[in-house]
C-alpha cells in the first residue's frame, strides 16, 4: 500500500497465508500434546483476531 501497488501487496498476502498455516498447526500440536488445552480451545473460540480468527 505504502508503494501504491498491487503487487507490492502480495508478499503480504503469502505472509499472512503462511501466518495462519502456522497457527492452525500449532493449535493441533498442542491440543494434541498439552494437556487441558483441548478445554480451553473450546472456551476460547478465537486464537489471533477477535471476531475474526
Amino acid at each position: 500500500m505504502a508503494l501504491s501497488s498491487l503487487v507490492a501487496l502480495l508478499p503480504l498476502l503469502v505472509f499472512f497465508g503462511c501466518f495462519i498455516r502456522r497457527t492452525l498447526l500449532e493449535d493441533r500440536l498442542l491440543q494434541q500434546e498439552l494437556p487441558g488445552y483441548a478445554e480451553y480451545a473450546q472456551k476460547v473460540r478465537y486464537r489471533l483476531f477477535a471476531g475474526l480468527f
